[in-house]
Formats: structure tokens, C-alpha cells, sequence
């Protein structure tokens, strides 16, 4: 049994080691960013040259380093919680020039003068010293943070898409019977449901939980939504190629059933990606301490708001009685579905505008839609997606010299003052953008179609996501 003597060494030198460890956290920020942005432009690379086998072998390698650099932030600031700064060794370390240079420039961006520390580090107390390297440990445990959520979603959006193409390539098809059909349809409902009920409980969870009680039940989720990763692309590629299949056919009855399931499965894609963001989100926020500004805030707003979105839908209409009543829908908001076609991506500027042609089942009628500010193929947009959209009808226009249906632009900065789920909607947007450029419309999920000389630049891409991917940056502070 070691003697009285050896524990308190031991302690000491425990102390120091802590000490040194908060100050090498401050110190691998670089470090993080640089591991994703080329961990981003692989993903973007692989997904160009349609690399599907490699995508998706690099998408789970990302997802696991994630996870790991989670525990690690996790572990780091436990330790500097529980952990008495040691005078001693601080006013040792701030003469070692690089350390001092290092710490004045961290706390310069949390709006700090490193001389809080010269003035205070011989008063008795050092309250002003531990609360100045808490906000440190905080903004530094932010960023690492965000840069893990990048990579983790990254790795799970990817791995979506990865899987979803290499299942395009097995040609394997949905049984046509009804019963079948009706089952499957059931199955992406209660899915739906699921995933929802998923977002209540974290919403219980930070409401009466801390820290360690929300970081566990993010990753328990995570490991969830990876199992997820089995079945969701092969049931998205086998209902996209059946489709495919019934309209080569012309069964129009069929195409009909089969349409509503793609979308169907294309919204359960989007929420599941969203869930996903979100526990990465709460993974990283309950990474760290309570007096932290964005735990603080994301707690009151979980306690405060209700759930239910906030966000308008139109009333639903289908093409034919837009076309045949429309000036009673004459400046309305309405929700239309049906086949993509015909899409023009024009520029003023630095704008860009994407106008496409929206036709029924039958592809007896259709209609122009336009989404203003936005290249709607960069998210993933491709023709002969089946789309669902919330727009203002408009039978004369200033953005266009024919009817036109202007595709609703999504305010999360209102509505996330509402609702709960459009807060947290709002404060995953930095990785994913549940709403493609702010538009309310949803559509179902397609492979790479790239043709012509200009193949690898096409705007026939449904990975768009992926390929036009802007790379995290980080915007936090003090």
C-alpha cells in the first residue's frame, strides 16, 4: 500500500498533468479544423468521381472519429471541471513566452486581456482567474465541438448516399402487390414516427437533465440512427428503380402509388438526416460545463418552447385544378406535387435562380416553379425527381412573364422563436439545411445521372449535397 507521502505526490502531480492538459485542449484547434476540411473535400472528391464502395468505407471512418473526438471533449472537460488550478504552475507556465503568447491570443477572442490573469494570480481567491479559464476551456471545447458535428454528419450524409447508389446498382425491386405496398407505406410511417418520438425525449432529456445526462442520451441516439444506416438506402433505391420500372411501363395507376412512396421515403431520408444532426448537436453541447452561454440557452429554450413547427403549409391542390381555377389561387399559398423536368439555373450577380417544369403522374399537366436566390441542384435537385412544394401561385409575376408558382422561402430566424423544433432546426443549419436554401419543398431521393463533356460539373446531381458541399466554418465566440 503506497504511504501518505506517495498519494500526495501522486495528487500533485495529477494537479499539474490537469493543468497541462486544459492548456494542450486551447492548443489543437488547428489541428481539428484541418483533419475536416480534408476529411470534407474527400468526401466531395469521392462523390464526383462516384466512388461509391471508398465513400462509404471514408464516411464510416469519419463517423467513428467523431464519435471518438466527442468522448475525448467530453473526458477534457471533465478534467478541467473538477480540476483546482494550481497557481504555482500557472504563474511558471506564463513565463514560458510561446505559452503566454498562445493564451493572450485564445483569450482575445472570448473579449478577454490576458493582464485579468497578471492582476489576479496572487489574490487569495483567483475567482477571476478560474472564471476566465472556464469561458477558455468553453470556447475551445465549442469549437472542437462544432468541427466533430461537421465531420459526423459529414460521415452519416455521406454514408447515406454512398450506400443509396451502390444499392441503385443491384436493380433490385419492390414486389407490386398491394398488400406489399400498403406494408411498406405502414413501415416508412411508423419510421417517421419513431424518429419523431426520438426528438421528444431529447427534448425531456434537456429539459430536466445536465450535461452527462445529455451527452449519453445523444450518443445512445446516434448509435440508433447508424443501425438505420442498414436498411434506409436499399429501401429508398428499390422504390426508386420500381418507379422507374412502372412509368417505362406507362401503369399510370401504379406510378401514382409508387410516386407518393418515393416521396414518402425521400422525407424520411430528411428527417432522419435532421435527427441526426441534432444528436450530434446535443452530443456536443452536453460536452460542456452548465455555466456555459450555449448550454445555458439551449436548455431555457427547451423548457420554454413547444414543439409543434410553426412553419405554413399551403393548401393542397394538384396541377390540374391549379391550371383550371387559377385565378381563385391567384397570389394563395398552395402545396403541389408531381415530376421534375426541364430545370434552368439562371444568374444575376451573385444570385442564382432555379426555374423547372412541374408535371403530373399522367404528364397531361403541368407547371412552371421557381426558387429565387438559390441553385436548387447543389442540394440535390435532379429531373424526374418526385416533388412536394409549399409556394405563392401567381397567374401574372414580376419575376416571370407566364404563370408561376414562387417556392415559399422558410424564416427560421421567426419561427425558431415559437417552436422548438424550428429552434433546433435553425441551430443545426451551420451542418444541414433541412429546408434546401430556405424553400419549403421536400423531393425523393435520386443517384448520380452525370452526361455529356461537362459530366463532373452537371447539374444532374442527386449526391448535390455532397458535391457542393461549403465547408464548415466555425462563427462562434464570446
Amino acid at each position: 500500500m503506497p504511504s501518505v507521502a506517495t498519494a500526495n505526490a501522486q495528487g500533485t502531480k495529477n494537479k499539474s498533468s490537469a493543468l497541462r492538459k486544459m492548456v494542450e485542449l486551447h492548443q489543437v484547434e488547428v489541428q481539428a479544423k484541418s483533419s475536416y476540411l480534408h476529411f470534407n473535400a474527400k468526401v466531395g472528391e469521392q462523390a464526383v468521381n462516384e466512388s461509391w464502395a471508398e465513400l462509404a468505407s471514408v464516411a464510416k471512418e469519419g463517423r467513428g472519429n467523431a464519435l471518438i473526438t466527442l468522448a475525448r471533449l467530453k473526458g477534457m472537460s471533465k478534467a478541467a471541471l473538477q480540476m483546482p488550478y494550481e497557481v504555482a504552475e500557472l504563474r511558471s507556465l506564463l513565463q514560458n513566452h510561446s505559452f503566454r503568447q498562445n493564451l493572450e491570443g485564445f483569450m482575445t477572442v472570448i473579449g478577454k486581456d490576458i493582464s485579468v490573469i497578471d492582476k489576479n494570480i496572487d489574490k487569495t481567491t483567483n475567482n477571476e482567474i478560474i472564471k476566465t479559464l472556464n469561458l477558455l476551456t468553453n470556447y475551445t471545447l465549442c469549437k472542437r465541438g462544432s468541427f466533430a458535428i461537421a465531420s459526423g454528419f459529414t460521415g452519416y450524409w455521406a454514408g447515406f448516399f454512398a450506400e443509396f447508389n451502390l444499392e441503385c446498382q443491384k436493380s433490385n425491386l419492390i414486389r407490386l402487390d398491394v398488400d406489399s405496398i400498403n406494408a411498406i407505406a405502414d413501415f416508412l410511417s411508423r419510421q417517421n414516427k419513431a424518429l419523431m418520438l426520438l426528438l421528444l425525449q431529447t427534448k425531456e432529456t434537456l429539459e430536466k437533465g445536465g450535461p452527462d445526462d445529455i451527452y449519453k442520451h445523444s450518443i445512445s441516439i446516434l448509435f440508433e440512427l447508424e443501425e438505420q444506416l442498414f436498411w434506409l438506402p436499399s429501401y429508398a433505391a428499390k422504390i426508386y428503380l420500381t418507379l422507374k420500372k412502372a412509368k417505362q411501363m406507362e401503369i399510370i395507376s401504379l406510378i401514382d402509388v409508387l410516386a407518393k412512396l418515393d416521396l414518402n421515403i425521400g422525407i424520411l431520408v430528411r428527417n432522419w438526416a435532421l435527427v441526426t444532426a441534432i444528436a450530434l448537436y446535443t452530443a456536443h453541447i452536453g460536452i460542456l460545463h452548465e455555466d456555459a452561454k450555449e448550454f445555458k440557452e439551449l436548455k431555457k429554450n427547451s423548457e420554454k418552447l413547444p414543439v409543434k413547427s410553426k412553419i405554413p403549409y399551403g393548401e393542397a391542390v394538384t396541377i390540374q385544378e391549379l391550371l383550371e381555377k387559377g385565378w381563385h389561387y391567384n397570389s394563395k399559398l398552395v402545396c403541389v406535387s408531381g415530376f421534375v423536368s426541364d430545370i434552368k439555373i439562371s444568374r444575376a450577380g451573385n444570385l442564382y435562380r432555379t426555374e423547372f417544369t412541374l408535371s403530373d403522374i399522367t404528364d397531361s399537366y403541368c407547371v412552371q416553379a421557381l426558387a429565387v436566390y438559390e441553385n436548387l441542384p447543389h442540394h440535390g435537385l435532379i429531373g424526374d425527381s418526385y416533388v412536394k412544394l409549399n409556394g405563392l401561385w401567381e397567374m401574372t409575376s414580376k419575376i416571370a412573364d407566364h404563370p408561376i408558382i414562387k417556392i415559399d422561402r422558410v424564416t427560421l430566424s421567426k419561427y425558431k422563436k415559437e417552436s422548438w423544433l424550428d429552434y433546433m432546426t435553425s441551430a443545426v443549419r451551420p451542418w444541414f439545411d433541412y429546408f434546401p436554401g430556405s424553400h419549403n419543398l421536400s423531393w425523393s431521393v435520386r443517384p448520380e445521372i452525370k452526361e455529356g463533356e461537362r459530366a463532373k460539373v452537371s447539374n444532374k446531381t442527386g449526391a448535390g449535397e455532397l458535391e457542393f458541399k461549403k465547408a464548415y466554418i466555425y462563427k462562434g465566440g464570446k
